[in-house]
């Protein structure tokens, strides 16, 4: 779906919060299939969340942190860094395999819904996503195709045209600034942990949602690290180091071997430099109003020391 669309720079997010210029009029197909591969795969909201959704697989794209979030797991000032699904063409020189795909869920919406679940996603979605319809294939029987099947979903995708998309150049640029963000809806880490739970719990397994998950459990220290204790299924994973690639297969200690892995994306071809050392002095040792890390060194270490004394020293007498 092409649409003039323009942008707020200011904010991050379309002129008018919305992923699409309006919906009046607009026909939806019955039934309308929505794909989700990322946030709407654990967190559809009250209204999409009360529908029915089934296991689903979008062949010839790969769910990749490569869209700025502004809004949502960010500031416009410290972006956070979510998923958007790219298609095969467009990231040629990352891929380990030709045959990529992307696992999510599709909701089933009733027609009389249809018009108010768009409406709340598209302002949902606003920060530089847009919808169109893909091709899903169903892995689990709905009401009306069987599991295997070719079936047409609409999606919000952040295009690689949109202003929020960036590819970060390494695995541990990614893996600071997940780390690191923080929005209105909660910690960057946070969303990479629920979708990696998302799925732990259906039995899916991607091997890059699981590296940089990995990698983010272990930037963050003990003390934040103790907050998500039960995030991974085999924690003999843990004392793996960061600049080495974790590699998870069915036949490892610990994996149920009924988990399907896939890999689409060699995170170490993004940079030859793997040292976390260098990396994880980015953003030096400022912080700004989500005590987000920041590149403004001028802060210093003074900004950093009272933040931890007001907002951690504290929960020590709590535990």
């Amino acid at each position: 779906m092409t649409q003039k669309m323009e942008w707020d720079s200011a904010q991050g997010v379309w002129l008018n919060n919305r992923a699409s210029v309006s919906v009046e009029n607009e026909i939806f197909p019955s039934p309308l299939y929505l794909f989700g591969y990322g946030s709407l795969c654990f967190k559809p909201g009250d209204l999409l969340g009360s529908f029915t959704r089934y296991i689903a697989t979008v062949n010839g794209c790969t769910r990749l942190f490569a869209q700025r979030s502004c809004d949502h797991r960010g500031t416009a000032s410290f972006p956070g860094l979510v998923v958007t699904l790219v298609q095969s063409s467009s990231i040629k020189e990352w891929l380990v395999t030709q045959e990529i795909s992307c696992t999510g869920v599709v909701w089933v919406i009733p027609p009389d819904k249809a018009t108010s679940v768009i409406e709340e996603l598209d302002f949902r979605e606003r920060g530089g996503y847009n919808r169109q319809y893909i091709d899903v294939q169903f892995q689990e029987n709905t009401p009306y195709h069987k599991a295997g099947e070719i079936g047409k979903a609409l999606v919000y995708t952040g295009m690689i045209t949109n202003p929020n998309f960036y590819l970060p150049k390494s695995k541990l640029e990614a893996i600071n600034i997940i780390s690191a963000a923080t929005g209105k809806s909660g910690e960057n880490c946070e969303y990479l942990f629920k979708l990696l739970m998302f799925n732990q719990y259906n039995n899916l397994c991607d091997e890059y949602v699981q590296e940089l998950a990995f990698g983010v459990w272990h930037r963050l220290g003990p003390w934040r690290a103790r907050l998500f204790p039960f995030i991974f299924s085999n924690r003999k994973l843990l004392s793996r180091e960061v600049s080495t690639s974790v590699e998870v297969s069915e036949n490892q200690e610990g994996v149920s071997s009924d988990i399907k892995c896939t890999k689409n994306v060699n995170l170490n071809a993004f940079t030859a430099n793997t040292n976390m050392e260098n990396e994880m002095t980015m953003y030096g040792w400022g912080s700004n109003e989500f005590f987000q890390l920041t590149d403004r060194i001028e802060h210093g270490t003074t900004s950093i020391i009272n933040n931890y004394i007001s907002n951690y020293i504290p929960l020590i007498f709590l535990i």
